[in-house]
C-alpha cells in the first residue's frame, strides 16, 4: 500500500471519529433536553424515556408503579439509559429515544402547563440551531 493509501486511511478513521464524537455529543444533549423538559407530575413520563439504536424501544418503566422512586431519581435512569446506549452506538446507525407511557402524545402536544410547546420539537429546534451555529 503506497504512502498516500495509508494517509487517506488514516484521514478517514480520523474523520469518521470526530463525526462519530459530534453525532454522539448532540443526541447526548438532545435527550438530556427532552428528558429535562418533560413535565413532572408523578415522574412516570420523565422516568419512562427509552433509548436505543437501530429500532425504537417498546419498554415501560414500572417501577413507578411499584415504587416510590423521586421524579430526579426517574430523569437520572432515562439520561444514563441514553448514554449507555451512545456508548456503543455507531456512525450510520439511528438513535431512538422514545417513550411508551399512554399520555405521552398529549404531553407533547402542550396539554400540560409545564411544557406548553411540547418536548420533543422544543429539543429537535434547540438542536438544529446549536449544530448550525458549529
Amino acid at each position: 500500500m503506497s504512502d498516500w493509501s495509508k494517509q487517506m486511511r488514516a484521514a478517514r478513521k480520523d474523520i469518521e471519529s470526530k463525526l462519530t464524537d459530534v453525532f454522539k455529543e448532540e443526541c447526548r444533549i438532545t435527550a438530556s433536553s427532552v428528558i429535562e423538559a418533560t413535565p413532572v407530575d408523578t415522574g412516570n413520563a420523565s422516568a419512562n424515556w427509552y433509548s436505543s439504536k437501530d429500532k425504537p424501544s417498546t419498554r415501560i418503566n414500572y417501577k413507578y408503579f411499584t415504587q416510590d422512586l423521586s421524579p430526579e431519581e426517574g430523569k437520572f435512569e432515562s439520561r444514563m439509559r441514553a448514554n449507555k446506549t451512545l456508548a456503543g452506538i455507531k456512525l450510520g446507525q439511528t438513535f431512538y429515544l422514545t417513550n411508551n407511557v399512554d399520555y405521552i402524545n398529549e404531553l407533547e402536544a402542550g396539554k400540560s402547563n409545564q411544557a406548553t410547546q411540547g418536548m420533543l420539537f422544543v429539543a429537535a429546534d434547540y438542536a438544529k440551531q446549536r449544530i448550525n451555529n458549529k
